[in-house]
C-alpha cells in the first residue's frame, strides 16, 4: 500500500499504478478500497472520463510517519549488530 501512495504522489491512473507498485488488478483494487476508506487517496475523474488516483495529505502523513519508523529500525538494528 505504501507504494501505491507513493506512485500516486504526482496522481496516476489504474494501469500506471500496477506497473509502478509491482501489482496485478485484482489486488490493487482491493488496496484502492481500504486506501479511499481511509482518506489516503482521492479519486478524480477527468474530462475524458478516465479515473486518476492523487495521494492525499493524509496519505503523506502516513507516508512520512512510515518513513520515520523505518529510520528507527534501521537504527535500532545497527546498534544491535543485528543482519537481516
Amino acid at each position: 500500500m505504501r507504494d501505491v501512495l507513493e506512485v500516486c504522489l504526482r496522481g496516476a491512473n489504474k494501469t500506471r499504478i500496477v506497473y509502478y507498485a509491482n501489482l496485478n488488478f485484482p489486488r490493487l483494487k482491493r488496496y484502492l478500497r481500504v486506501l479511499l476508506g481511509l482518506g489516503f487517496l482521492a479519486e478524480e475523474i477527468r474530462a475524458n472520463g478516465g479515473v486518476f488516483y492523487r495521494t492525499t495529505p493524509a496519505g503523506v502523513h502516513f507516508l512520512e510517519s512510515y518513513s520515520s519508523i523505518e529510520r528507527i529500525g534501521e537504527k535500532d538494528r545497527g546498534k544491535r549488530g543485528v543482519r537481516v
